[in-house]
């Protein structure tokens, strides 16, 4: 995976095999994997595979879902682009972390 492309969320259809961590997403995603068996759209996270972030019936409908999108704070990609340095910011701390601790 490309250094400029990890952890940058994005869109993609369902296909069935992903989780999801928090309790509304979970709901949904039961809701379009066992309800309605036509195709679905999920937000993941490049570098954590099958972990759904959003879900909903189109993708402009997943990409409206976060709170400061769906304010017009951010567009998505200006939020994705935000998620990608907080997840990288946090990988490196984890690892400087644990670095300190093995030795």
């Amino acid at each position: 995976m490309s250094v400029r492309n990890k952890y940058l969320p994005y869109v993609r259809r369902g296909n069935g095999r992903e989780v999801a961590e928090g309790f509304a997403s979970a709901f949904r995603l039961a809701f379009y994997q066992t309800l309605c068996p036509r195709r679905y759209y999920v937000m993941v996270q490049r570098g954590f595979p099958n972990v759904a972030i959003g879900v909903g019936r189109s993708k402009r409908e997943v990409q409206q879902e976060p709170c400061l999108v769906s304010l017009r704070a951010y567009s998505f990609r200006e939020w994705a682009k935000m998620i990608q340095r907080l997840a990288t910011i946090e990988r490196l701390r984890f690892e400087a972390l644990n670095q300190e601790t093995a030795s």
